[in-house]
């Protein structure tokens, strides 16, 4: 068997009603060793309660061979799904033209985030700098 049975994942998203499955991590990128696991974003469109979300869970477990990391982008993270759609493979899609608008809402939603980003990592460089005792380059 593949790291991932393509049919099976069609199969599942197509009885749960999933509006797009999103390869993503080391196996998307080419870089997976052995005992990588398989990392999946899926976008439901609907609200699941968490027995659901098992359920669906365990379905597509049964579609890769090894461990699964199944993130749910329903639960919309920004940068999550900014690196889910812009590194990632869609490996099914009900409409693809989704896809393209929510991977533009994230790039939109993380350029409004770098300023603070910036700022963050700036000052927990002085923060860390301060607690090792060296100073810091503004």
């Amino acid at each position: 068997m593949e790291v991932i049975d393509l049919e099976c994942v069609k199969e599942v998203a197509e009885k749960w009603g999933l509006r797009y499955v999103v390869l993503h991590g080391s196996q998307a990128k080419g870089y997976a060793k052995e005992f990588s696991d398989v990392d999946l974003a899926i976008k439901v469109g609907r609200e699941l309660n968490f027995v659901e979300r098992g359920r669906l869970y365990g379905e597509m477990e049964e579609c890769v061979s090894g461990k699964l990391d199944l993130s749910f982008l329903d639960d919309w993270n920004p940068i999550l799904a900014w690196e889910v759609l812009t590194n990632g493979k869609v490996i099914y899609a009900r409409d693809l033209n989704e896809v393209i608008e929510d991977k533009v809402k994230a790039i939109v939603e993380v350029c409004d985030l770098e300023p603070l980003l910036k700022l963050s990592y700036k000052e927990n460089k002085r923060a860390l700098a301060r607690l090792s005792g060296k100073g810091v380059e503004s």
